[in-house]
């Protein structure tokens, strides 16, 4: 049996042992602990990974070939909002002041090039540039969409510039493979010019659409109204215009 006396040690050894587990865990936290120094060092340039100042990405498809190239002046990860709800399952990859092009693989060259591209054009379509092998180098986890502003968005042939899109923001869904430009929307194709508050780019099916009230000036003329569907050469494909300016 323990007498009175080692029962009495064995307490003090107890409390001691308890005492110096408390005097270590306060050094440890403490903010000039060298540990603690260390651990919020590394949370730090965990945090530095996913914001990135003077971002440039080049993005290439299963093929080998590039399809996306984002230049940007920040680009960082934050966990995505849903009304006043912040989710920790999804994440949102937010871009200042963007410039985006995408690439179609199908060039063309020679006299008609002209002819030839808009006719190889109809049948385009620009589905890899957000596709998992396109995306793969990202610095993004869970990340289901990109919130833009402001973006401008080059679309090519080659090296040949078809289409470009300015607007104050931009939301790309990584899963709908959609892009929604919104606030002062501009989209220019040759001698045709779109303007809108609203318009909603399909990259697989390379079409514009918009149920905003548009103008769109060509070299023939003015028209306006809404429920716009055009090509990537704003040509349309169903329009309800409500009036029209004079020819030339």
């Amino acid at each position: 049996m323990i007498s009175k006396k080692q029962r009495f040690y064995l307490i003090l050894v107890f409390i001691a042992g308890l005492c110096a587990g408390g005097i270590a865990v306060y050094l440890h936290n403490r903010p000039d602990s060298p540990v603690s120094a260390n651990i919020g060092k590394f949370y730090q340039q965990v945090r530095e990974r996913i914001r990135i100042r003077g971002f440039k990405f080049t993005g290439y498809n299963e093929k080998g070939e590039k399809v996306l190239t984002i230049r940007a002046d920040k680009f960082s990860v934050e966990k995505k909002k849903i009304g006043f709800i912040t989710t920790s399952l999804l994440n949102v990859a937010v871009v200042k002041n963007a410039r985006i092009d995408m690439y179609a693989r199908n060039s063309v060259s020679g006299e008609n090039a002209a002819a030839e591209l808009k006719e190889q054009m109809s049948g385009v379509t620009f589905e890899d540039s957000f596709s998992k092998d396109t995306l793969a180098t990202l610095p993004i986890k869970n990340v289901s969409s990109f919130s833009i502003e402001p973006v401008s968005l080059n679309l090519y042939n080659g090296d040949s510039l078809v289409t470009g899109i300015s607007a104050n923001s931009a939301e790309i869904s990584i899963k709908q493979r959609a892009m929604v430009f919104k606030g002062n929307v501009k989209v220019v194709s040759g001698e045709k010019t779109l303007t809108t508050e609203r318009v909603t780019f399909s990259p697989e099916k390379a079409r514009f659409k918009t149920d905003s009230r548009y103008i769109l000036k060509t070299k023939d003329g003015t028209s306006e109204g809404i429920k716009f569907t055009s090509d990537i050469f704003l040509k349309p494909e169903t329009a309800s215009a409500d009036s029209k300016g004079s020819g030339k």
